[in-house]
Parts: C-alpha cells; structure tokens; sequence
C-alpha cells in the first residue's frame, strides 16, 4: 500500500482540503455480489481517513484515478493517459464514499453510477449495538464483540477501546473504540482492519455539488435506475435492447449490503 499513498499525495493539492488526518485505517472489504453465487466475491482495500471533526471512508485507488483525471484535465492532457495510470492499479470495484461529521452527526454519501455521481445526505444511522462478554485479539489489540441487527441483515462486530475512536469502515459507527472486524452472518460482506498508520495531510475531498445528483435514501434505487435508462436509451437498435436487459439482470442479481427501506 505505500506506493499507493506515495502516488495519492503526488497529487494531493487537488483533491485535499479542511482537517488534518490524525489516521488512516485500512481494512479489506469483501463483497459477494450476489447473494446466489459465491464465485461472485471480491475483495478491495479500503481505507478510513479520520481527523478531529470528520471521517470519510473510500478506495485509495479512487483518490489517486480521481487525482490524475483532474490533473490531467487541468493541463490539457490526453484519457490515454489515465487509462495508462488506471492499468498500474488494482481495479476500483466499490465505487462509494462516506463522509462522517462527528459533531452534527451527519454523513454524506457518495455513489458513481456510470458517468454520473449519487450523493445522500443524512444523520448517522442510529445502531443499536449489542455489546457482548467475549473478547479477541486482532493486530495485537485486545477487542471485544458487539452484535448489530441493520436493514435487514446480522452483524459481528469487534472493537477495541485501546483506540477510543467511534468509527469504523463504511456508515457502522458508534461503539465505544474503532471497528477492528465486522461481517454479516451469511460473510456477504465483511470488512477487516489490516493497517493502522499514522495520517499525514489533509482529509480527502468527495466531489462537489454541481458534480453529483442528490437524492435520499428512499429515492436512491429509482435514481440509479434512471441513470441506467438514461445511459441504455442513447444506444440504438440492438444494443439498446441488450443494455435494457443486462441492466435488469444486475438489478435481479444484486445483493445491496441495505436489504431493507
């Protein structure tokens, strides 16, 4: 991962601003995305970026495709060249940001969709956290397991106090120290510490409004939908059929981490 953050400050002036980061929590994150196919699991770093006031959670790989698109773009340069920088990476499947502000309790949430950005803004959700007796040892921290039921899923969790920092990877947030390990019942998803580095820098920023369609929580399929319908009904003839058809298949196929309203 080092010559990853070596590349991701190179072009740290375009995309930093605000609070120093204190961390940099990386986890690695699997996701099967389909609940019906276990070959249909992968697996990408992402890491938590954490300072005083605020958090957000993405793919360091993101931040560095993301930083070189500006840059390029801001000198005239070529998309050949971004796809050149894309090759030297791993590929960036999860595709999402979240931002945590901890004195308003807020998040902002951030989902590319094709060409085109979904943002949510909302409260922190309310977890009602089930902290147990049984303990683990993680990266040589002591941890203790709590327990979460949330939309519709069933969750293990292991937090240590040893960092009395009350955050973890994508929105869990809320226990008394950072989120080491969690994963739902049936592992469709399961994020897992593997780095704890001190931070240097600024946290990083998501994009901006003029950039991204905002919605809610409850409009958030129906605007993906209409990004892909949007998408499908410029091609023509046969491919527009085809892409109708593949875009129905994967929302079929879907396995979303929120399996309830």
């Amino acid at each position: 991962m080092k010559k990853y953050f070596t590349l991701l400050f190179s072009f740290a002036v375009f995309i930093c601003c605000g609070q120093n980061i204190n961390y940099e929590f990386t986890y690695n994150v699997s996701v099967q995305a389909d609940a019906t196919d276990i070959n249909s699991t992968y697996k990408e770093n992402m890491t938590l970026f954490v300072s005083k006031t605020e958090s957000i959670y993405i793919s360091p790989i993101k931040i560095i495709v993301d930083s070189a698109r500006i840059a390029i773009k801001k000198r005239g340069g070529s998309l050949y060249e971004l796809s050149e920088i894309k090759k030297k990476h791993p590929k960036n499947r999860i595709q999402s940001s979240i931002k945590k502000r901890y004195r308003t309790k807020e998040t902002t949430y951030q989902k590319k969709v094709l060409a085109k950005t979904i943002e949510i803004k909302e409260k922190v959700p309310s977890f009602n956290w089930k902290i147990a007796n049984e303990t683990s040892t993680i990266l040589g921290y002591k941890c203790q397991l709590a327990l979460l039921a949330y939309k519709g899923r069933n969750y293990k969790a292991w937090f240590s106090t040893a960092i009395p920092i009350q955050d973890g990877p994508w929105k869990f947030y809320g226990l008394p120290g950072l989120i080491f390990k969690i994963s739902d019942n049936k592992n469709h998803y399961s994020f897992t510490l593997k780095e704890i580095k001190k931070g240097t820098g600024k946290i990083p920023k998501q994009l901006t409004k003029n950039l991204v369609i905002q919605t809610t929580s409850k409009n958030y399929n129906k605007a993906v939908k209409g990004i892909l319908n949007e998408f499908a009904n410029k091609a023509i003839g046969e491919t527009r059929v085809r892409l109708k058809r593949d875009f129905k298949k994967i929302g079929e196929k879907g396995n979303p981490i929120e399996l309830e309203d």
